[in-house]
């Protein structure tokens, strides 16, 4: 339902049951600028709250900042108190900041008192925090070498990434015994050879990925510039094969299983 109608129709019953025009014109505007519903004290029909919130939904820790609103004849000595329903309260401030550490539905109450007659009137608006949940890394590497047999030395870069945050650890093993810890390593193969290279990427709140590649060191490949990470099997009995061509740069050739020894790119992630 539209909300101006919705608070016109409220305003209008009011009305005809004889309230405080002042209170229910503060309701009425309370409904459209996005303020929770107003109340009045059963006692004092022209004594009056409302609160709002900047802040309705978000992840946790969820910081809300609310203000509340007291009418009547007595507001400015109104004796106001908050209970935000995750056990934390607040007094006397009519501006109040509160952080939700944990994930769940909250309805924050607004209480002010009239001390000249000791009636109260309150009111709530529900706040949803929800679980900040971790989004896992992407592992990713690149590999430069030169040409000609073992001994090769290789150079290793992370192009890893975390939408949410920042890697903060890249782990390597390079197949062949060898281990290294860095963004960018460089490791030394004795021995031509094809090697399983895997690099483990942990994030900065403990989320973790990781990405494997088949290399092969010697047997006549030359020129090996980066291995382009778009490299991948073919499903059927061929495989994508990435060839360094000297001065005219990288060239994907899609060759038999049982083709030209070259670097072969394979991979594979789990989150």
């Amino acid at each position: 339902m539209n909300l101006c109608r919705t608070e016109s129709l409220r305003f209008a019953n009011r009305m005809r049951r004889g309230r405080s025009a002042v209170a229910l014109l503060a309701s009425l505007l309370a409904g459209v600028l996005g303020w929770s519903a107003s109340a009045e004290a059963a006692c004092d029909p022209g004594f009056g709250v409302s609160v709002r919130a900047d802040v309705l939904a978000g992840k946790a820790p969820l910081t809300v900042v609310f203000r509340g609103g007291v009418i009547g004849a007595s507001a400015d000595l109104a004796e106001v108190s908050w209970d935000f329903d995750d056990g934390g309260t607040a007094g006397n401030e009519k501006t109040v900041r509160h952080i939700y550490s944990q994930a769940g539905g909250y309805l924050a109450r607004f209480t002010a008192t009239n001390p000249t007659n000791g009636c109260s009137a309150s009111t709530t608006v529900f706040i949803q925090v929800n679980e900040d949940v971790n989004a896992t890394p992407t592992a990713r590497m690149t590999a430069t070498f030169g040409e000609g047999d073992a001994p090769v030395s290789v150079v290793f870069a992370s192009v890893s990434e975390d939408g949410d945050g920042r890697i903060v650890l890249h782990e390597w093993s390079f197949g062949d015994g060898g281990f290294g810890t860095g963004e960018v390593v460089v490791h030394n193969y004795q021995q031509n050879g094809a090697y399983l290279v895997r690099l483990t990427v942990t994030d900065d709140r403990g989320g973790i990925d990781y990405t494997i590649r088949s290399i092969q060191i010697g047997a006549g490949v030359s020129g090996l510039g980066v291995t382009p990470e778009s490299a991948q099997p073919n499903p059927t009995n061929t495989n994508l094969i990435a060839l360094g061509c000297g001065g005219l740069g990288m060239m994907t050739l899609l060759l038999t299983a049982v083709g030209i020894a070259a670097l072969r790119l394979t991979g594979s992630r789990r989150s």
